[in-house]
């Protein structure tokens, strides 16, 4: 089903008769599962996915079976969880709907989506010594980007042979971007594409992927789960990687055998059980839309109201959140943490500081990045509620006056 209302209240009454359809199911009957708290819920839904009896670590059983409809087989826990199934419905049930009537697919679990691009990028230069990698944009992901410069430092990426082409959400500053690649296909050895900021049943994603297969392009997706898959409160780190159109499992099985040595796969507990229902799917693509509007609204008042403001970056494709850059020698992250709590206490608003984005609070982040040259950075992350957006825009504005001091 998908939602058309419009109010954070609606929303919120969903949400319960989800967690209600869930904990009323077989699974969530048996095991007691507790609707009331949202995070009391996940603790119960943990514990209940453990107590279930699935593989901890060695398959005992040693065949494949079904998590929650998902088919997945593993003999033991560190070689991964395999999706096992036909291409097209794997993708479905991890993304949406895709005009492709079938798909030549492989994939697995991993323990974060960070994890899944630094297999990949460490992988990659052997498999394909002569191709140079490629990013549309100059932004990537700052741990990719590390990893990537490091290994360009070491000569490797710098051939002449086909292109690695990777387009990463984090980075992409306007639509057009996505499909660049079509411009010359020959000139593609593959594609990655780390989805994490698009919700997973966009339109970005879906135009991605339908016109990589219609070139008959190989392209492997990279995401993070924990982000905006789940109720707004994360639920435990999560990755996956899909590898599609390859006509041969060279790079599948390299990166598969990578993530074994390294632990890079994710355990059963880890894994959301109700992932795949297409009703937590909706919701999630409404709630992430509302997030999108919020920003956007955000970071559009308090560019009014800071017009000698030189350090706001909006420009990021998806809209989930706003960057603040500020000097660093003049100003404790901590402090600045510190003022932001204090500041929400007093406006009444639920917030936080802290990493991540995608929750349904008002959130701060802070990192430093290669990207901002030794500055720090400030990340506004937008609730869902637009009930508290003026009061987003009267906090962010004063954090700014803060550290601009």
């Amino acid at each position: 089903m998908m939602f058309n209302f419009t109010t954070y209240d609606d929303y919120l009454t969903c949400r319960e008769q989800l967690l209600q359809k869930f904990s009323s199911s077989q699974f969530g009957e048996s095991h007691g599962l507790e609707t009331s708290d949202l995070k009391q819920f996940y603790r119960d839904l943990r514990k209940a996915v453990i107590d279930k009896g699935y593989p901890a670590v060695t398959n005992v059983k040693n065949h494949e079976f079904n998590y929650f409809d998902l088919n997945i087989y593993s003999r033991y826990q560190r070689q991964g969880h395999k999706f096992i199934g036909e291409g097209k419905h794997v993708y479905e049930m991890l993304y949406g709907a895709t005009k492709q009537k079938q798909m030549n697919l492989n994939g697995f679990f991993t323990s974060s989506c960070q994890v899944g691009n630094y297999t990949l990028l460490n992988v990659l230069k052997s498999v394909f010594p002569d191709s140079p990698l490629y990013h549309p944009t100059e932004v990537l992901y700052f741990e990719s980007l590390f990893i990537l410069n490091r290994l360009r430092e070491l000569s490797n990426f710098k051939g002449n042979g086909k292109k690695i082409y990777f387009l990463d959400s984090t980075g992409i500053l306007d639509e057009s971007t996505l499909l660049e690649f079509a411009n010359d296909p020959a000139s593609i050895e593959l594609i990655i594409f780390d989805t994490t900021c698009y919700d997973r049943q966009s339109e970005f994603i879906s135009r991605v992927v339908d016109r990589a297969c219609e070139l008959k392009l190989p392209i492997v997706m990279t995401r993070s789960h924990l982000k905006l898959d789940s109720f707004g409160w994360e639920y435990g780190s999560l990755g996956s990687l899909l590898f599609i159109n390859f006509p041969e499992r060279t790079l599948y099985e390299q990166c598969h055998e990578y993530l074994s040595q390294v632990g890079g796969f994710a355990f059963l507990d880890q894994i959301y059980p109700f992932l795949f229902d297409q009703s937590l799917k909706d919701l999630n693509s409404w709630r992430v839309e509302q997030i999108r509007k919020n920003n956007l609204y955000i970071s559009n008042e308090v560019k009014k109201n800071n017009s000698y403001l030189d350090g706001w970056i909006t420009s990021k494709h998806h809209q989930l959140f706003h960057l603040a850059i500020y000097d660093r020698s003049k100003n404790e992250i901590l402090k600045i943490g510190e003022r932001f709590v204090a500041l929400c206490k007093v406006y009444d608003l639920e917030a936080y500081f802290c990493d991540s984005f995608g929750f349904d609070f008002f959130s701060l982040t802070h990192f430093d990045s290669v990207d901002f040259h030794g500055n720090g950075c400030m990340r506004f992350c937008s609730p869902v509620n637009k009930d508290e957006v003026e009061k987003s825009i009267l906090i962010v504005n004063k954090l700014i006056q803060y550290v601009q001091r």
